[in-house]
């Protein structure tokens, strides 16, 4: 094992790493949050969680292309791109 963290009580749904090479970044999704993840992340902070002003949505998956951009899928049917 090379890294633990504590989670929260939602259950992952669906996690990516990103394909742009060289990239350690990864995200997660649970019902009600995105979370983009760094391990390399110099300063420790290892989330950082995705925010948007849409009202009450929740996430169903998540990828990335090979250009480091994350996309995200909600129950709404709504595609949200993501640079983060």
């Amino acid at each position: 094992m090379l890294l633990s963290t504590p989670g929260g009580k939602d259950k992952i749904c669906d996690i990516q790493w990103s394909k742009r090479p060289d990239d350690l970044r990864f995200a997660t999704v649970s019902p009600k949050d995105l979370k983009f993840w760094n391990p390399a992340d110099v300063t420790k902070k290892l989330a950082t969680k995705g925010t948007f002003q849409m009202g009450a949505m929740q996430y169903l998956c998540v990828t990335f292309d090979e250009e480091g951009w994350c996309y995200t899928g909600t129950d709404a049917g709504v595609i949200l791109i993501w640079n983060e």
